[in-house]
């Protein structure tokens, strides 16, 4: 929301310079994200949460102000001429869903000269980047950032009937709004109706056939209130964000329809001519009514830590407009102004009072607590596996949980859980999986020049099941990009990230759970996620509890990222259902190891798990390592085979080993892998 500091002037007399009221909004709860000098004005953009929506104007931050400064606010004066006939023989309004809309105004001005607009109004507009269209519009546009309330001007020729029905759309009715898109509505939309058609999207935008052109000569203003998770919905359905919907969503003040409609008339006959007829439409089916809230002293001493002066506190709720009703000798009752929508408890009451007392008048104090905390079952193996990917050089990453449905189906076949009024239009669902997350935040890097990156997260996704109910999962995703060991003085060329080494951080990951049983398989169908020559499944105990490997090339390309990109996915509940891993120590022998290398031919589908396995089922005396060395093919070797290099480690605790005790051993192994798979000593040549 831009503000202009000379427009804010005109209703307040604000004693500092732009820059000083910048801070002091900041320092009173309204954010300034930036400032900036225009012509001779400077405009002021603030940063407001969605509760403020009583500051999306000129005249609600010059209230904020004059609380701020402790000065009187300057109202615009709204003064014109009614003529004959009155509105109501012009005119008609009817609402048939006053669940939806509490209240429609309208005013007709006959007469109007649609033209270009004067220059100072093209002026106040484009300083708070509004684009002039016309006098008429223009001038409904600026008194929605003056006061704050969203207006509408329809051609009042152009109504059939000239009658004006709020009403829930038709399924399979058509609008064609101003942007020129024609929109298919449902009865899920409210709009505003003429007695044959729908000529407006409520709250939203008006329609083409009814908007404002050089042929105009009667005007109605349409000033209304509407719920605003109705517009919410709407906007959000048609992925439209205006500046009418950003007001009515958040909630505008329904005592502020009739003013805003009579400053509307005013201007437009000042700068179109016209006349005004006599009186005003004035539908209001439904009552809003503001709650009277108690404002006790012990509670503000205990929130705040200091007694505030009762002078103070009326003086800055009597500045905001809340209006004492009852004193009592422990506090007093105060009405709401129906602009507050966001001030429904005593503690609101309590925060209005300490942003405008300051919030650095506040002595430091821990507060009291009755209960002690308690951690989670889980959080001492998820603070165990954190420190142990810190120290594989990972860094941890907090994650948005929604991603666009279609985003979704990119990465997984799970049914993604949808959102019923999603937050954005690339937000529309909850994740089914934490690899977007990961890749956006591996861009993010990348593309502010961090070419190593090596991340995680330990978070939640979320997905339907087949019988269509929500599952809910922790997992662990892991992500690393760029060199594995970058270049250095005695190391000239940096060695990249391999499949190898990213295998490698996700076995130290797995291993400290009690899975010893674990199977690595080529997946399947990776869902074009991952390339399938560098990929793996993980089982345990033939679940399956991981996949890794490296992202796909078009996947990648899609991101914009133009190197490669190695992810895990791990199901963390999984891992946690099985407990850490134990760990046994043993003092080390102070005798000297013996070492045996052993070179076999393999056929190719043998893997090197299954030599693990049939090793490992041979009783091997004083075996304390086996570890691959090297792998080699060569057509020499027979088609389709492959040469595997194991070393083979032996020690024991109470003496050195000799000769006549390893060989035994190593002659136990060669018969196992002979018989089982076949392998044969390779003989060097």
């Amino acid at each position: 929301m831009k503000i202009s500091y000379q427009w804010l002037r005109q209703f307040v007399d604000v004693p500092v310079e732009a820059r000083k009221l910048a801070d002091d909004l900041s320092m009173a709860g309204l954010p300034v994200e930036s400032i900036e000098a225009h012509d001779d004005d400077f405009l002021i953009e603030l940063e407001l949460t969605a509760n403020r929506g009583d500051c999306l104007s000129h005249w609600g931050v010059a209230r904020e102000a004059a609380t701020i400064y402790q000065l009187p606010l300057k109202a615009p004066q709204i003064a014109f001429q009614e003529t004959n006939p009155p509105v109501n023989e012009s005119a008609t309004v009817e609402i048939s869903d006053p669940d939806l809309c509490y209240r429609y105004c309208a005013r007709v001005v006959k007469g109007v000269t649609v033209a270009p607009s004067p220059s100072w109004l093209v002026r106040q507009l484009e300083a708070v980047g509004q684009r002039s269209v016309n006098n008429i519009a223009d001038i409904t546009n600026y008194v929605l950032f003056e006061l704050g309330h969203p207006l509408h001007a329809f051609d009042l020729d152009r109504l059939t009937g000239r009658k004006i029905i709020v009403r829930r759309a038709k399924t399979g009715e058509h609008l064609t709004t101003l942007d020129g898109v024609d929109r298919t509505l449902s009865t899920e939309n409210l709009v505003i109706a003429d007695a044959a058609r729908p000529v407006a999207l409520a709250g939203v935008m008006g329609g083409a056939e009814s908007e404002i052109s050089t042929l105009t000569h009667n005007v109605l203003i349409e000033s209304a209130w509407f719920l605003p998770t109705s517009i919410r919905k709407t906007a959000r359905t048609f992925g439209m964000h205006t500046e009418a919907s950003h007001r009515f969503e958040r909630g505008t003040d329904i005592e502020n329809v009739v003013t805003a409609m009579n400053r509307c008339a005013q201007l437009i006959q000042e700068v179109s001519g016209g006349s005004i007829q006599r009186g005003f439409i004035d539908c209001h089916p439904t009552a809003v009514t503001p709650p009277e809230l108690v404002l006790r002293k012990a509670e503000l001493r205990r929130h705040l830590g200091i007694d505030v002066d009762s002078e103070q506190v009326d003086r800055i709720l009597s500045s905001l407009c809340f209006k004492p009703v009852v004193t009592q000798s422990e506090g007093k009752t105060w009405h709401t102004p129906t602009w507050r929508n966001d001030v429904t408890r005593e503690i609101d009451l309590i925060e209005e009072v300490a942003r405008h007392y300051g919030y650095n008048k506040f002595p430091p104090r821990l507060l009291r607590t009755s209960t002690l905390g308690q951690n989670l079952p889980a959080a001492a193996p998820i603070s165990r596996l954190k420190e142990h990917l810190a120290a594989l050089g990972y860094f941890e990453i907090i994650a948005f949980p929604f991603l666009d449905v279609e985003e979704a189906a990119r990465f997984t076949r799970r049914i993604p859980v949808e959102l019923a009024n999603p937050l954005s239009e690339v937000a529309g669902a909850l994740r089914p999986t934490a690899l977007p997350s990961l890749l956006e935040m591996v861009r993010r890097n990348l593309n502010r020049g961090q070419r190593d990156v090596r991340v995680y997260e330990v978070g939640k996704i979320y997905f339907r099941s087949e019988k269509r109910k929500v599952v809910e999962r922790t997992v662990l995703v892991l992500g690393a990009a760029g060199d594995y060991r970058p270049k250095v003085l005695h190391e000239p060329q940096p060695e990249p990230y391999r499949f190898q080494h990213f295998k490698g951080d996700v076995e130290q990951a797995l291993a400290l759970f009690e899975t010893p049983d674990r199977k690595f398989r080529k997946p399947e169908n990776p869902f074009h996620t991952y390339r399938q020559e560098q990929s793996s499944d993980v089982f345990v105990d033939g679940n399956h509890v991981a996949t890794f490997g490296l992202l796909d090339a078009a996947l990648l390309e899609r991101y914009k990222i133009r190197q490669n990109v190695f992810a895990a996915e791990i199901d963390l509940e999984r891992l946690l259902a099985r407990g850490l891993r134990r760990i046994d120590f043993r003092p080390l022998s102070p005798f000297p190891a013996v070492e045996r290398d052993l070179s076999f031919v393999l056929s190719g589908d043998v893997s090197f798990e299954q030599v693990l396995k049939t090793i490992s089922a041979v009783e091997v005396e004083n075996s304390i390592e086996i570890r691959p060395i090297d792998t080699y093919q060569d057509s020499s070797l027979g088609k389709g085979n492959y040469s595997l290099s194991l070393r083979f480690v032996f020690q024991s605790p109470d003496r050195t080993l000799v000769e006549q005790e390893v060989a035994p051993q190593i002659e136990k192994v060669m018969h196992a892998l002979e018989t089982e798979l076949g392998a044969r000593i390779r003989k060097e040549t």
